[in-house]
C-alpha cells in the first residue's frame, strides 16, 4: 500500500542521507494534533 504523498516527499528527500545511519534521536517540533477541553464545557 503506498504511502500518502507528504510522507513519500519526506522518504524521498531523506532516504539518500540516512540510508545506513543509525537515528539516535527524533524531535517533534509540531503542535499537539487535538487539544483537550474542560468537562465543564
Amino acid at each position: 500500500m503506498p504511502e500518502l504523498p507528504e510522507v513519500e516527499t519526506v522518504v524521498r528527500g531523506l532516504r539518500d542521507t540516512i540510508i545506513g545511519e543509525t537515528i539516535r534521536r527524533v524531535q517533534i517540533q509540531a503542535p499537539p494534533a487535538s487539544t483537550v477541553v474542560a468537562e465543564s464545557l
